[in-house]
């Protein structure tokens, strides 16, 4: 075939099809179901790779894995929907996109190797049967869209790694059953829907100082949420980025935002005290505080109190804003 000539030579048979790349081998294809045992070696040495697309959609129930395997390709294993058990190799580095996306059929807590580094988009996406706590390895650097979206059975506190420095949207996207997420300081951008859906979370959320910006829809319908203390280096928040945010009853805006999106903080519904320390009004989109507490106050700078009453949208509120 096109491209695989050039290594008819390292072209093996089935159950298992795999290429030797001189280092170790990579596995390309299987022909069969049921439990899978892969092995430590072929043709004499190591396994160190699964490919892409080798298992999706087969019809396989349990993997294992052996200790040899560094990565495990994209779509690896996707679409296998009657996949109950496997358990992620020590030696692992990296797990591809859509490694494991849609096995809805796991069960049970997912262990993380602690020498993995890169975590692709939507590698666990659907897995809606894993439980317990996410324990992400400290060396991850690299999350990708939607790589744990909608595991609603993962509980417990989400520990952000250190070495990441940029949540990617959708990453965490609907893990409702997660009840506290703890951020480390290096962490400058939250994406879009990053957390959103996230109903088990309660108490206070702390955004580290670290984060510039929050992306759209990023706290949505986190309802369980009393308190955000918003970081001092803010300067954006996106459109819907705590909509329906229902249990905050006051929060403060730092100095240096410069934007507020479209609803941010829509259906606030019991959101009464907005307090916001920047000097100079920021750019104010429509229906920020639409279905908030009835007699919402918006308090600003007592020297800014007249910039506020007349800036673009601020003005619509004029009545509610006082000083500080």
């Amino acid at each position: 075939a096109a491209g695989w000539s050039a290594y008819a030579s390292k072209i093996f048979a089935m159950p298992f099809a795999f290429v030797d790349y001189g280092e170790g081998i990579e596995i390309i294809g299987y022909g069969g179901g049921g439990i899978v045992n892969i092995p430590s070696t072929l043709s004499g040495k190591r396994v160190l790779s699964i490919g892409m697309s080798v298992f999706e959609n087969l019809n396989i129930t349990k993997v294992t894995f052996p200790s040899s395997l560094t990565n495990i390709g994209s779509y690896a294993f996707s679409g296998c929907t009657n996949l109950t058990e496997m358990f992620l190799p020590n030696n692992l580095t990296s797990i591809g996109s859509f490694a494991f996306d849609n096995c809805s059929g796991l069960t049970g807590t997912l262990v993380i190797p602690s020498g993995v580094t890169s975590i692709g988009s939507a590698a666990f996406n659907c897995c809606s049967g894993l439980t317990g706590t996410l324990d992400i390895p400290s060396g991850v650097t690299s999350i990708g869209d939607w790589a744990f979206a909608y595991c609603s059975g993962l509980t417990g506190t989400l520990t952000i790694p250190s070495g990441l420095t940029v949540i990617n949207v959708y990453a965490f996207y609907e893990c409702s059953s997660i009840t506290e997420i703890i951020f480390h300081n290096n962490i400058t951008s939250i994406g879009n829907s990053a957390f959103a859906g996230f109903i088990g979370l309660t108490g206070t959320l702390v955004i580290p100082n670290s984060v510039t910006s929050i992306g759209n829809y990023t706290f949505r319908g986190c309802s369980g949420l009393t308190e955000i203390i918003l970081p001092s280096n803010l300067t954006s928040i996106g459109n819907y980025a705590f909509t329906a945010c229902s249990g905050l009853t006051t929060i403060t805006v730092p100095s240096g935002i410069t934007s507020i999106g479209y609803r941010a903080f829509y259906e606030c519904s019991n959101l009464a005290s907005f307090y916001i320390d920047a000097i100079t009004p920021p750019t104010l989109s429509t229906g920020v505080f639409d279905y908030c507490a009835a007699g919402i106050i918006i308090y600003v700078p007592a020297s800014s109190l007249n910039a506020y009453k007349t800036a673009a949208n601020w003005s619509t509120l004029a009545s509610r804003i006082f000083a500080q």
